[in-house]
C-alpha cells in the first residue's frame, strides 16, 4: 500500500469551490473528502470488490483505513494558507 508522504496544499485547495475565506480553510463537499482520504491513505488503486452503493462503500472506506492505520498519531499539520 502506498501513499503520499507529504501535505499538498494546491492539490486539497484543488478539491474545493475555490473561492477565497480569508483565514477559514474553503468547504469541501463530504464525499470528495472521503474519496480524497481513500485516495491518500489506501493508494489510487484501492477498490471495492462487491458492488455497493457509495455510502457502502464509504464504510468499507473508513474500515479499511482505520484498519491499516490504527494508532497512527499524525506528527505534522498541513496549514491552509
Amino acid at each position: 500500500m502506498k501513499h503520499r508522504n507529504k501535505c499538498d496544499i494546491k492539490h486539497i485547495l484543488s478539491l474545493t469551490n475555490g473561492k477565497d475565506y480569508g483565514l477559514c480553510a474553503p468547504p469541501m463537499k463530504a464525499q470528495t473528502a472521503v474519496d480524497e482520504l481513500c485516495r491518500y491513505f489506501l493508494g489510487e488503486d484501492y477498490y471495492v470488490v462487491m458492488p455497493e452503493d457509495t455510502e457502502q462503500c464509504n464504510t468499507q472506506i473508513v474500515y479499511d483505513i482505520e484498519r491499516f492505520y490504527k494508532g497512527c498519531k499524525v506528527k505534522s499539520r498541513c496549514k491552509y494558507g
